[in-house]
């Protein structure tokens, strides 16, 4: 078991154009105790990193006693998903990691705040992660960030390596991710979402460059037909095995059992995909997207192990 996932609810005090989980806001919040009893089902699972999600769950007055109880029960690996805003205040960010969070994945979508408010809709935002993050890592919190690609970002994606090298020197672990056109992404999807073999020629040179300056960045929803030679980066080849809790995802009480196969069924491959060496470990592209453009873009590759790729 590599990682227990808990969304904590939908409500966020951002509100991004590319938000895959914008319409699941009806589903509310998990109450505190509700968090806890889910933290509790999957306490014989301690040695897994257990993943705090939402929606955003710094606005949750109870988190810092959410995440004590998440130590107490025993998981030594805590992450937080966040966009970091609230974390600006020092003091929550001591708090958290006083209470057991051992780790954060930062929603950061551009080197500059001017594009980044924009996707975020929230002015002033930028300012208030960037100090969230730099409170985290004071903190000791290890700190990865996470930038979803779109077309309004797509130019800045490189500029993203020279950012963290000056100014959050700490962050040596990043991800880029190709937006899932569900939710505003969907309602937002011409102002979105690039064309895959056009976001990934940017992804192999932030890629590259990242490595020059030791960051290392993971990809998310890119297959790897479109990123040769950087297998090793792909998140989904990782193959790693996540359960979790998610009220809106229609499982029974809401807990799933395989989040890969869940996310398998929003997927989709081309029929030349199935000449591909690696069919077995890529789940393809989000349905979404291959019924606006297509699968024409992927091409299938010949010659690596997929044992190679999937080991860490």
């Amino acid at each position: 078991m590599d990682c227990v996932d808990i969304k904590v609810g939908y409500t966020c005090n951002n509100d991004c154009l590319h938000c895959v989980t914008a319409d699941k806001r009806r589903y509310g919040d998990l109450s505190a105790e509700q968090i806890k009893r889910e933290i509790a089902f999957y306490s014989d699972r301690g040695e897994a990193v257990l993943v705090i999600t939402g929606g955003e769950p710094t606005i949750r007055p109870e988190l810092v006693e959410i995440v004590r109880y998440a130590r107490a029960t025993g998981f030594r690996h805590i992450e937080l998903q966040t966009n970091a805003r609230a974390l600006a205040d020092g003091d929550l960010a001591r708090a958290l990691a006083d209470a057991g969070l051992t780790s954060a994945l930062v929603a950061l979508h551009a080197p500059v705040a001017e594009a980044h408010d924009r996707i975020t809709q929230r002015p002033g935002g930028f300012a208030e992660t960037v100090q969230g993050i730099r409170n985290l890592v004071a903190a000791g919190v290890q700190v990865r960030m996470n930038m979803v690609i779109s077309l309004l970002n797509l130019g800045s994606v490189e500029e993203m390596v020279p950012f963290l090298a000056a100014g959050l020197p700490e962050v040596r672990l990043g991800q880029l991710t190709f937006p899932h056109p569900d939710g505003n992404a969907l309602a937002n999807f011409d102002l979105i979402v690039p064309r895959l073999a056009e976001a990934a020629e940017v992804v192999v040179r932030t890629l590259r460059r990242g490595l020059r300056r030791q960051i290392w960045f993971m990809v998310e929803a890119i297959p790897p037909c479109l990123l040769p030679g950087f297998e090793k980066h792909n998140l989904e080849l990782r193959g790693l095995e996540v359960v979790g809790t998610d009220v809106a995802s229609g499982a029974p009480d809401g807990r799933i059992t395989d989040y890969r196969q869940l996310l398998r069924a929003e997927k989709e491959k081309g029929e030349q995909c199935a000449r591909c060496c690696l069919g077995a470990v890529c789940d393809g592209i989000w349905k979404q997207y291959a019924d606006r453009f297509g699968t024409a873009e992927l091409r299938p590759l010949s010659g690596l192990d997929p044992a190679y790729v999937v080991s860490d």
